[in-house]
């Protein structure tokens, strides 16, 4: 018991009765095959996601599981300790994120003066709490990037705590050719915990799987991973994925090789719309 109330004071937030979730207890021990063992996680990480409640992989050194046809991304609840798990992905269905960190955003109007001056007390659903806004400008930012035969839009993120933003757009959106759109989302002040674990790609998968897609989230902590990733003709790696997030801490992370060409790309660490990364 003193630990869970250890793990309570930690993370600053109400937990439920089951305070800690282990695939130990959820299938993984009488799964046959790759993919009851994927279905294992899923279920595992998906009950305490819905509970508010931390996953533990104590007294599970290794896996291998297949990633099934079309199988959803398993969802994240705000505290996962692998201790140390190596985990093998076979991936052969489709491209694929096997770990996601997300939440939805509701588009709101808002206008262009408010977001220059940071002042969004106006707004009743950014007057109180803690608030992603993510602001985006539809008109082209660039008409076409050299090489390539798109554009690109400019997108900024910016956190808001009782109706005032922690930081600035890196430009003015309060001019004629503007043309903005606002989305946001409440967030918590607790750190966010992913650590602990070994993700290896297996020789020979034909699809690319990523391990974490963190996306509209602040206060992120992604400790102690190493991604191990064999000799391959595939490309597109995205092995870590952060999106419209703040406060994103990346530590002791170890990529050993990605999907990737010198005729084409690949990264170990996609980020895009980030704010306060280290």
């Amino acid at each position: 018991m003193a630990f869970i109330v250890l793990l309570l004071s930690y993370n600053n937030t109400a937990i439920a009765k089951h305070s800690e979730y282990n695939p130990l207890d959820y299938g993984l021990t009488s799964a046959r095959n790759g993919e009851e063992r994927f279905w294992a996680l899923y279920h595992t990480h998906e009950l305490a996601k819905k509970n508010n409640s931390i996953v533990s992989y104590k007294g599970i050194d290794s896996l291998e599981i297949d990633i099934p046809l079309n199988a959803p991304s398993i969802p994240l609840s705000s505290y996962t300790d692998f201790c140390g798990l190596v985990l093998t992905i076979v991936c052969n269905h489709n491209n694929y994120v096997l770990f996601e960190l997300t939440q939805n955003v509701k588009e709101i109007p808002i206008n262009k003066a408010s977001v220059d001056s940071g002042i969004y007390k106006e707004y009743p659903a950014l007057a109180k709490g803690l608030y992603l806004l993510q602001l985006s400008d539809e008109n082209l930012w660039v008409k076409q990037r050299v090489g390539f035969d798109y554009g690109h839009k400019r997108m900024d993120v910016v956190l808001v705590k009782n109706g005032k933003s922690k930081n600035k757009t890196v430009f003015p959106y309060n001019n004629k050719g503007t043309n903005l759109i606002a989305k946001y989302c409440k967030v918590t002040s607790e750190r966010k915990q992913f650590k602990n674990i070994t993700f290896r790609r297996k020789p020979g998968n034909t699809k690319v799987a990523s391990l974490i897609l963190v996306n509209n989230q602040y206060n992120v902590n992604l400790d102690n991973i190493s991604i191990l990733t064999p000799r391959d003709t595939l490309y597109g790696d995205q092995a870590i994925i952060v999106v419209n997030s703040c406060v994103v801490n990346f530590n002791n992370i170890r990529i050993d090789g990605t999907y990737s060409r010198l005729d084409a790309y690949g990264y170990g660490i996609t980020m895009n719309n980030v704010y306060s990364v280290t």
